[in-house]
């Protein structure tokens, strides 16, 4: 399983706030993506992390994950900003021939996946092309599913509100095979599948175009949301 962290967005609030790359920001003396990779049931430390090269330049962002993570990550470089996550991640299987599965994590929240998690990828990546780890949730600003009788996931929204359900994505996003990935992704675009939100494209609405009964969930905990400045805030008092 090929893993993809798409890190190569604008720069946001908690960048501003804390002078510092968001998912390097140390919460007692630990960059948040080293709490994130020992949380993982997968290894971050093979990983390829997409950067834009601007801000790598700023803040030092490679050369500080390797040191976190170890040497074996392998760094891709954005020359411009993308229309999204989901172009990141195209840009770099343009240059990259990826046979295998593949898994995006947006490497934002600090989650309960545990260990069924990849044993449930290995029961089932032959009969389904994507899997979404969700949690229960009815906060607007989540992406969310929407499941037929036989727990296929039939619709996803981002940022919409009401939402269309009570089961939240958690920004980690499972294709079991690349070239899925791919001919959903040129298909978004084609299709100009923004969200509203930003008018950017977003990983998650990528499964939208994907065939009807080949997507199923994962039922997981969000523990603690890094993505802002509340949540590292947060963090920062249940850390250990």
């Amino acid at each position: 399983m090929k893993i993809i962290v798409p890190l190569a967005g604008p720069e946001g609030e908690a960048e501003r706030k804390f002078n510092d790359f968001k998912n390097l920001i140390e919460v007692h003396n630990k960059p948040l993506i080293k709490y994130i990779a020992e949380n993982r049931p997968y290894d971050l430390s093979k990983a390829t992390f997409i950067l834009l090269k601007e801000t790598d330049d700023r803040y030092d962002i490679g050369k500080r994950l390797r040191k976190a993570l170890g040497n074996d990550i392998e760094i891709f470089l954005l020359g411009a900003l993308t229309e999204g996550a989901p172009c990141s991640v195209m840009e770099y299987l343009k240059e990259h021939k990826i046979n295998t599965d593949i898994l995006v994590d947006l490497a934002d929240q600090y989650l309960s996946l545990g260990e069924d998690f990849t044993d449930f990828i290995r029961k089932n990546r032959k009969r389904v092309k994507g899997i979404i780890p969700t949690f229960k949730s009815r906060y607007w600003k989540w992406s969310y599913v929407r499941k037929d009788r036989n727990g296929f996931v039939t619709e996803v929204q981002e940022k919409v509100n009401p939402p269309i359900s009570e089961d939240a994505t958690c920004g980690v996003y499972y294709f079991s095979r690349a070239r899925d990935y791919i001919e959903a992704t040129r298909e978004m675009v084609r299709l100009n599948k923004r969200v509203k939100f930003n008018n950017n494209f977003f990983v998650s609405c990528v499964y939208n175009e994907l065939p009807k009964k080949s997507v199923i969930t994962f039922p997981t905990r969000i523990i603690c949301p890094l993505g802002s400045v509340e949540g590292i805030k947060l963090f920062e008092q249940i850390a250990w």
